[in-house]
């Protein structure tokens, strides 16, 4: 489910990137996505900036 997540969220990056770099607006995605990608598109048309930093490693060089 994250992987498909996460290929999603890459897929509306990508879209809305597109749409910036054209001039057109972006909508972002009302159905048959999941919450997630739902919320995160509706940050990706120019109203706000998000910035997040994931790390997704159980390995213990990557955390504390």
């Amino acid at each position: 489910m994250i992987i498909y997540a996460l290929f999603e969220l890459g897929k509306e990056v990508h879209l809305a990137t597109n749409k910036d770099r054209r001039i057109l607006p972006y909508k972002d995605p009302q159905q048959n996505t999941i919450p997630f990608i739902q919320y995160m598109g509706s940050l990706l048309d120019r109203s706000c900036a998000c910035k997040m930093v994931v790390c997704l490693s159980r390995a213990p060089q990557c955390g504390w």
